[in-house]
């Protein structure tokens, strides 16, 4: 297994929410979304932002998944079950 060096310059993408999933060319791209206001209009109001995409080979894709399953599983989290409010295109 290769070193990890971690770079403290490195971005931080905060993302409320997967907005999408689209498969192309043996690639899963994951659409990063979460709310921000709206202050050009005269009422302010919230919508949904697209704040990054991450894209993944498909094989890379298939270990996060899993990888991803048994770290929820062993913090007591149910990662079978999705929550009622999520929503994804």
């Amino acid at each position: 297994m290769l070193e990890i060096i971690d770079n403290l310059h490195a971005p931080e993408i905060y993302a409320a929410e997967i907005a999408g999933y689209t498969i192309a060319q043996g690639n899963i791209t994951l659409t990063l979304a979460t709310t921000r206001a709206t202050w050009s209009e005269a009422t302010v109001t919230n919508k949904r932002v697209i704040v990054a995409r991450i894209v993944l080979s498909l094989g890379a894709a298939q270990a996060l998944s899993v990888e991803l399953f048994d770290f929820l599983k062993k913090h007591g989290l149910n990662p079978a079950q999705k929550p009622d409010d999520t929503i994804v295109q």
